[in-house]
């Protein structure tokens, strides 16, 4: 049965058909969403929050090779609670004195590409401390899709992994749900 246009493969074959979307790509910041998602309180309590600063940028090679780069402004996340954004920013969570950047680099190759979309190796840096995680995107074409391309990631960080433990009484889950909208156009 043959994939709707829309499907993973689909989109990253037609990027690739001519080569005409290989090159550099540059994340459009005001079209691009970051947010996280946790639960305190035992679980009572779920909170949201965003990321207000993310630059990025991403190379296409030739040969289907994906490598890319965002980063985070670690003090620009914003939760609509000014007290706990406060203390987010606080050698606690995120020191943003210390670490004010949150850096996520991506590689991995359109080879890859399934029907539920393109595996990605991420390795990203919080609080000083690299991890590697594996991700998914969806990757959906924009207009003529040799121009603008939006990928979109959801995955799941055990925060414990970057020395976000603070927890007393163990009142907050070890997990931080991540939801990644990126628009790239060309370079």
């Amino acid at each position: 049965m043959p994939q709707s246009p829309q499907t993973p493969p689909a989109a990253v074959q037609r990027l690739l058909a001519d080569g005409a979307a290989a090159g550099a790509w540059q994340l459009d910041p005001a079209a691009t969403t970051v947010r996280i998602t946790s639960k305190s309180m035992w679980g009572l309590v779920t909170a949201h929050g965003t990321f207000g600063e993310v630059a990025g940028e991403g190379t296409l090679g030739a040969d289907g090779a994906v490598e890319g780069r965002l980063t985070l402004g670690a003090g620009s996340l914003d939760t609509a609670n000014a007290k706990r954004d406060k203390h987010l920013r606080s050698a606690d969570f995120f020191d943003v004195d210390n670490h004010p950047e949150i850096v996520v680099r991506v590689g991995g190759s359109v080879d890859g590409a399934t029907a539920d979309g393109l595996p990605l190796s991420a390795e990203a840096t919080v609080k000083g401390a690299t991890r590697v995680l594996p991700v998914t995107a969806t990757v959906t074409p924009e207009g003529s899709g040799t121009d603008a391309v939006r990928l979109t990631v959801r995955t799941v960080v055990d925060h414990r992994e970057f020395g976000i433990v603070w927890s007393p009484m163990g009142m907050m889950r070890p997990h931080t749900d991540v939801a990644i909208e990126a628009l790239f156009r060309r370079a």
